[in-house]
């Protein structure tokens, strides 16, 4: 079956993000397997900003390679040329016809007086649509152009109403106006065929990889990665790398006392042949950590996993500001277990429970930020976001209420996309319905959540471990943030938990690569 890609760009200002996010949902409504990308997003006016979507039966990259776009939905009309080389033969591309002037960055490009022409050249179908003078206004501009490509796809009317009412901010009428305005706009509609979608679940949103077992089963059909074990001569960890082996999750490196982790694998994994892996010398807890994060760093290695060393210790080599895995985000703790609600198992994350002891607002939008990532590598491109509080109640005297509050407006003004996040909210309206239900919870997050975000490291880190403690469930967990995924692995961890961690560290691993990728193009 095919894959149906679209490409929408413009420049700082127009919401071309929000623009994406709104294509996404409502293709996932229509039952589809839906990924979303941003290589390039300008925030300043004037700076070039894209994003790709794609959806089909089953996706596995939300990146849009050279000559494989079907659709070109353009807000400003000199990003058309600049985006135009990623049209296949044939690409249909929907141009507002408003005129940005040149800025900094953009002035290498004269502005086009033949836009239509240079499309008719590589063999595509050209659409210029009035969308400012159609919407009024021109927060609207979006609406009326994903009105206009609308008319050129399989996601039904019912899918578009129902996302652009949980999309829009305000009046949801008014800004279904504008989009039938934008259906209106063109007269020659094109069906593209994508072939038989699969059905949704009661949910409407469909989450991408929804457990460990999945997880496992496509990290075995991906190219398998490095991963660097600080401390290997510990026997829980040298297991650990043996069985990345046996299963086809990674090809380990083992870093500490090359002599011990020799002695210790012949003595305990007699048939394991050590000699053809890769051993790092290194005699005491500092020297191995900052080897270990060496060869991450350097491109030697893509993940890195405690093994027999400190956590202290080994952070202290990540944090290090010239030969650490820094990134200049704020590194956190993404804590992803198997739930069982009323659809079956899914993923649902907690953090951050392992790095930042009290976050401010803005720590927290980082901490959440880097779950979305998390999210968004699983295959959950509009993941739903709980930020935890005792009741759904804003109260001024309790802090973990206001900054929900806050941080749920970032989310519908646009400042935080890629999710759709509620708060404050209690736990049990955000992963049951039935509570969401019973207290009259009216909300795209309750029931149904996706990420938990807590107040601070004691209270995810006790929910964290309550899910496996009290209730058994299966877990893994990843630190993100930095330039490459770390694995911080609690000694009370299982091997099964050690395991499902390097997988989704794979996972991760495949989507930075992707992301790199996609800037360098």
């Amino acid at each position: 079956m095919n894959t149906v890609n679209v490409i929408l760009c413009g420049v700082g200002g127009q919401n071309v993000l929000r623009a994406g996010e709104l294509l996404s949902r409502a293709a996932m409504h229509a039952g589809y397997d839906v990924k979303m990308s941003a290589p390039s997003s300008g925030e300043h006016s004037g700076e070039s900003t894209s994003c790709h979507v794609r959806w089909g039966q089953k996706v596995y990259s939300p990146v849009i390679r050279q000559g494989e776009a079907d659709f070109i939905i353009s807000f400003e009309q000199m990003e058309t040329l600049r985006q135009l080389p990623m049209g296949k033969n044939g690409v249909a591309v929907i141009v507002n016809d408003d005129v940005i002037p040149p800025r900094a960055g953009r002035e290498s490009f004269p502005y086009p007086d033949n836009i239509e022409d240079l499309v008719n050249a590589v063999h595509g179908t050209f659409h210029l649509i009035p969308a400012k003078h159609l919407s009024g206004e021109d927060g609207h501009v979006a609406l009326t152009l994903l009105g206009a490509f609308a008319a050129f796809n399989q996601c039904s009317q019912e899918s578009w109403v129902q996302a652009i009412r949980e999309w829009a901010d305000g009046d949801p009428e008014s800004s279904l106006a504008v989009f039938h305005q934008g259906q209106e706009s063109v007269h020659e509609p094109l069906r593209i065929e994508v072939g038989e979608r699969f059905e949704l679940p009661d949910s409407p949103t469909p989450k991408g990889v929804r457990s460990f077992d999945e997880m496992l089963a496509l990290v075995k059909t991906l190219p398998q990665r490095r991963v660097a074990i600080a401390g290997a001569e510990n026997k829980a960890a040298l297991h650990a790398g043996i069985e990345c082996v046996e299963l086809g999750l990674g090809t380990p490196v083992f870093v500490g006392n090359a002599d011990v982790i020799r002695r210790t694998s012949a003595e305990q994994y007699p048939e394991f042949p050590i000699g053809n892996y890769e051993i790092l010398d290194a005699r005491d807890e500092a020297a191995t950590a900052e080897r270990a994060v060496a060869i991450v760093r350097g491109g030697d290695a893509d993940i890195l996993l405690k093994g027999g060393v400190n956590t202290p210790t080994l952070m202290r080599a990540v944090l290090n500001g010239k030969t650490g895995l820094r990134s200049g985000s704020l590194l956190s703790d993404t804590f992803v277990f198997e739930y069982p609600d009323e659809d079956g198992i899914r993923l649902i994350m907690i953090t951050d429970g392992g790095v930042t002891l009290q976050p401010t607002v803005q720590q927290k939008v980082e901490i959440l930020k880097n779950a979305v990532v998390v999210a968004h590598a699983l295959g959950n491109v509009m993941p739903r976001v709980a930020i935890l509080a005792a009741s759904e109640t804003i109260n001024p005297n309790v802090a973990a209420t206001m900054d929900a509050a806050v941080i749920t407006k970032m989310n519908r003004t646009g400042q935080i996309p890629g999710c759709v996040i509620e708060g404050p909210i209690a736990l049990d309206v955000a992963v049951s319905r039935k509570a969401a239900a019973i207290k009259g919870t009216d909300s795209p997050v309750a029931g149904q959540a996706d990420i938990l975000v807590a107040a601070n490291i004691d209270t995810a880190n006790a929910l964290a471990k309550s899910t496996t403690y009290f209730a058994g469930y299966r877990l893994s967990h990843v630190i993100v943030g930095g330039t490459a995924p770390i694995l911080i692995a609690s000694r009370s961890d299982t091997s099964d938990a050690k395991l499902l961690s390097v997988a989704l560290g794979s996972l991760m691993a495949k989507y930075f690569e992707e992301q790199r990728d996609a800037l360098k193009r």
